[in-house]
């Protein structure tokens, strides 16, 4: 969900989401966030529902979340030349073919290809563990 321009998780996104805790299915309050039938809930905050715990990470994977983290904070600004690295990156993708789908940006950092592709798709869930989301 795009920070600052959706207020509901849409249901595309939602029918396809379970407990990160438990596995089971969960249910959308509102907007506020997701609650699964044991009572396990995340919230959702700046428009993102917030499904980390960094307490839950440690050695180099609580490094590298740290490090890229850091990156996407202090350099996330979008640049013009972005545009064209997602040409280069998705050149071989039928774009196309995409509408209708769903799709997951998976590491998604500061969203910079995420831009780029959820035009092309019904619904986009972008993931990242550092805070740079």
């Amino acid at each position: 969900m795009a920070r600052g321009t959706t207020k509901a998780i849409p249901s595309l996104i939602a029918q396809r989401l379970i407990c990160p805790e438990c596995g089971r299915p969960v249910e959308v309050n509102d907007g506020s966030g997701i609650r699964c039938p044991e009572g396990h809930a995340r919230a959702v905050h700046d428009g993102y529902l917030d499904c980390s715990r960094p307490t839950g990470y440690g050695g180099s994977t609580a490094r590298t979340l740290e490090s890229f983290g850091f990156e996407w904070n202090n350099f996330d600004d979008v640049r013009d030349e972005d545009a064209a690295f997602a040409d280069v990156y998705f050149r071989d993708v039928d774009l196309a073919g995409l509408e209708g789908k769903v799709g997951l940006d998976a590491g998604c950092g500061k969203g910079r290809y995420t831009r780029f592709l959820a035009p092309h798709l019904s619904a986009l869930a972008a993931l990242d563990g550092s805070s740079a989301v």
